[in-house]
């Protein structure tokens, strides 16, 4: 039953890519719920989308080292090593240059954000932040060693001891974050 549901790597990857594209048509067209907050198909494919990027930035730096790391192990002579290192930097910089043009030429091309539905008034501070689902997402590290600050109130900690002194450093040190 198993070996017919079984599809190579890159059919598995047209249909997401075909899936994600469906469901997004499908959630700029149901609209924002009636209070202005994304409905909830918008708010589920953003989580997901997040996530995804959020991981794929952790492992981003391990495969690279790890990629270097092999590559100078099976270097069989030396002589040859500084013309390779040479051409490898070469073509990681082109490669970086098509990546970053592409990027460039989508978010020209598209202009994600265009047709958002948040305005001004929506823009503003929030009168609650976080939630559960929110904390969760917050645990997903930023990069591999989780080094990355924040500026989320969502993520301090607060003991039962809190006074006015600790909301005068938590605050200096939010503000300083924000910087």
């Amino acid at each position: 039953m198993f070996a017919r549901l079984h599809r190579p790597f890159a059919a598995q990857v047209l249909i997401a890519l075909g899936l994600g594209i469906a469901l997004g048509l499908v959630a700029r067209q149901m609209r924002p719920v009636a209070d202005g907050t994304p409905n909830w198909l918008t708010s589920t494919l953003q989580t997901i989308g997040s996530t995804f990027v959020a991981l794929l930035r952790v492992i981003v730096v391990p495969l690279i080292v790890t990629a270097i790391i092999v590559s100078v192990a099976n270097l069989n002579q030396v002589s040859n090593a500084a013309r390779l290192a040479g051409q490898t930097l070469l073509r990681f910089a082109i490669t970086a240059l098509i990546a970053v043009s592409i990027g460039i030429g989508l978010g020209l091309l598209t202009q994600p954000g265009r047709n958002s539905s948040v305005d001004a008034a929506a823009a503003a501070v929030p009168q609650t932040t976080g939630s559960w689902w929110d904390f969760l997402l917050g645990l997903v590290p930023a990069s591999f060693l989780g080094l990355q600050t924040s500026a989320d109130a969502d993520q301090v900690c607060f003991s039962d001891d809190y006074d006015a002194a600790d909301d005068e450093i938590a605050q200096a040190l939010l503000e300083h974050v924000e910087r």
